[in-house]
């Protein structure tokens, strides 16, 4: 069983109930950070063109895009509010790989828990646990991802979002190694875009591609189950 496998596993058997009250305290915490910094964004320009956008967009109202009152479809949903939370670079920080992990799996759960009916306690397991991916596959590739211009909320959130996604929608180990797969070949983003509009394009991006993933996977799609020790040779862990 390789990694990927074996982070599939611990996302979706891990006892909710095993998980410590100060780590879902602090999953509150990002949650706080994340919807205060969301509400102030949603203000700015291009949030509101973006926000216009999912509204022309339409779709099947199935969750809720922060700050306008607007439902639109899980995808679109999780795309807008993680650009929100990301907007003004504002969200929290895991600060030994730069990475923000807040943004793009906090929406990709929240979307994905406001369908399914999930209960406060199983979406605060979900995130900590999409968290807990998206954080140790940074770590992994730190600092030579980044160094290599890569934007590691793109990248690395990504998986975070799957697995927090797939964790709502209760995915056995073998399917949420798929929803890695099918996440981690979409991942994307580059420093380059750094100072423009496309910047939270990259966690919108994440949010969008890992809850989508999981509902693929859940459908029977298949994805690559050893995306991660592939990735970390010719993708991650390239050095310059």
């Amino acid at each position: 069983m390789g990694a990927t496998q074996r982070l599939a596993e611990f996302i979706a058997t891990h006892p909710t109930d095993a998980l410590p009250d100060s780590t879902l305290h602090a999953a509150k915490r990002c949650l706080v950070n994340a919807l205060a910094v969301a509400l102030s964004a949603s203000r700015a320009r291009s949030s509101r063109r973006l926000v216009e956008w999912a509204r022309e967009e339409g779709g099947a109202a199935r969750a809720t895009i922060i700050g306008s009152g607007l439902r639109s479809a899980l995808g679109c949903t999780a795309l807008v509010n993680a650009y929100l939370v990301h907007l003004q670079d504002h969200d929290d920080t895991h600060f030994p790989t730069v990475l923000h992990p807040s943004a793009p799996v906090w929406p990709a759960v929240l979307a994905s828990a406001e369908q399914r009916g999930a209960t406060g306690r199983e979406t605060l397991a979900a995130f900590v646990l999409g968290l807990e991916a998206c954080c140790r596959v940074a770590l992994s590739v730190h600092p030579w991802h980044y160094d290599g211009g890569w934007h590691i909320t793109g990248t690395a959130g990504v998986l975070g979002a799957a697995a927090g996604a797939g964790r709502i929608l209760a995915l056995d180990a073998g399917r949420m190694t798929h929803a890695l797969g099918l996440a981690g070949t979409q991942a994307a983003g580059v420093r380059e875009s750094f100072g423009s509009d496309a910047k939270p394009l990259h966690a919108a991006h994440a949010a969008r591609t890992g809850i989508e993933s999981a509902a693929l996977a859940e459908s029977g799609l298949t994805g690559s189950q050893s995306f991660i020790e592939a990735a970390s040779i010719v993708f991650f862990a390239y050095r310059f």
